[in-house]
């Protein structure tokens, strides 16, 4: 391995880390507020990435055998994708009518990852070695095709169930699909005028003697846009929920302008 390969890999690596650190602590709050099993789920692969990455980066900066990392790196790696994998499946199969058929076959491409771990560590055990600073590792052809095709038939597959789940909708709804369409398209429509309406009533409140300027006004575009989404934000994420027959009212008259 070349150093621009290694310098390349440390790069792509600690971009990683970066990445599962941010998502351990948006699964650890999400785990935090609703105490859902799946979240704990998301959390636990989240904080696995951190530590197998970690292993990776310590590398160039403290001995560490390579077969030890290979084989961690292997269950690690495999285990993610088992859960991520199974988080799909489970989604896929209540999406279909909690379908026995897709959980049964959806399971075997499980099953082939965890076979696959056995073989990658005995039979079809890899070469590592240490090289500049870090451990490289042959890998067997057949191991990269065998994991490619795991990962290829688990993904064909789930994508299907996910189509599947559309063109029932579609089947469904029929004709009626567009106007369901049109419905998202006038509630966000709605919530962004109602959050700029908020935010240009708050900012002539906080200045009542500000002579009113033409509307369209270029120069307060860019203070709407900061008043409505830092100031109001928690304010309509509960109108984004549910948004009330109240709202369509016409407003009630100000008491202090009476």
């Amino acid at each position: 391995m070349e150093a621009k390969e290694v310098a390349f890999s440390l790069m792509v690596v600690s971009i990683g880390l970066s990445c599962f650190v941010w998502q351990t602590f948006q699964a650890a709050a999400m785990y935090m507020q609703s105490r859902k099993l799946i979240h704990f789920i998301v959390l636990f692969q989240a904080f696995l990435g951190i530590i197998v990455t970690f292993v990776t980066l310590l590398t160039p900066l403290t001995p560490v055998d390579c077969t030890f990392r290979l084989y961690f790196s292997i269950i690690g790696v495999n285990m993610a994708d088992i859960i991520l994998q199974s988080i799909l499946l489970w989604k896929a199969y209540l999406g279909n009518n909690q379908s026995k058929i897709i959980l049964i076959i959806g399971s075997m491409p499980l099953i082939g990852i965890v076979v696959f771990i056995g073989l990658n560590i005995t039979v079809g055990r890899s070469n590592t070695f240490f090289q500049q600073g870090v451990c490289s590792t042959d890998y067997p052809i057949y191991i990269v095709i065998v994991k490619a095709a795991l990962n290829f038939s688990s993904n064909a597959f789930l994508s299907a169930c996910f189509l599947l789940v559309i063109y029932r909708h579609y089947r469904i709804l029929g004709g009626s699909t567009p106007v369901f369409y049109t419905i998202d398209w006038y509630i966000a429509s709605y919530l962004i005028i109602k959050q700029l309406k908020a935010g240009r009533r708050a900012k002539m409140t906080n200045e009542p003697t500000r002579p009113v300027e033409p509307a369209f006004a270029e120069d307060d575009d860019e203070e709407d846009m900061k008043v409505s989404h830092f100031e109001h934000e928690s304010a309509y994420s509960v109108e984004a929920a549910s948004i009330r027959m109240d709202d369509f009212k016409a407003p009630r008259p100000n008491s202090s302008a009476v």
